[in-house]
């Protein structure tokens, strides 16, 4: 078993990336929490009582997830840090894909966004 506080609200996702494989999930007392394959912690990040959709994306060593209301967050795979947060403006029922160097953002309204993968260098920037 995952060593996680509180009960799983999102995953258990394996996510292969640059960096290796981990497993994610969320769980509603110590947030985003990372395993290795073997079950071993290798970080928490609580996020403020978010709702993730659907499965995270691997981009470069990092990871993409996403939130009911509409933010998309870069996570860095290696210690859990937020490397970029994007606000896209609508609530989202799935997870962005990742195509190219955009992710397709489903939103309820059933609206496709378009926007660039976040960096550091997007910071906040919205969709298109």
């Amino acid at each position: 078993s995952l060593p996680v506080e509180g009960r799983f609200v999102w995953g258990p996702f394996t996510l292969q990336n640059s960096a290796g494989s981990i497993v994610l999930a969320y769980s509603d007392i110590d947030g985003l929490i990372a395993c290795d394959e073997a079950g071993k912690l290798l970080w928490t990040r609580p996020l403020d009582k978010v709702v993730l959709v659907g499965k995270p994306s691997a981009v470069e060593s990092d990871c993409i997830v996403a939130t009911s209301s509409g933010s998309i967050l870069r996570v860095a795979s290696s210690n859990g840090s937020i490397v970029a947060r994007v606000e896209v403006g609508e609530s989202l029922f799935a997870a962005p894909t990742v195509l190219a160097k955009s992710l397709l953002v489903p939103c309820e309204e059933g609206l496709i966004l378009t926007i660039p993968i976040p960096s550091t260098q997007t910071g906040n920037s919205g969709a298109n």
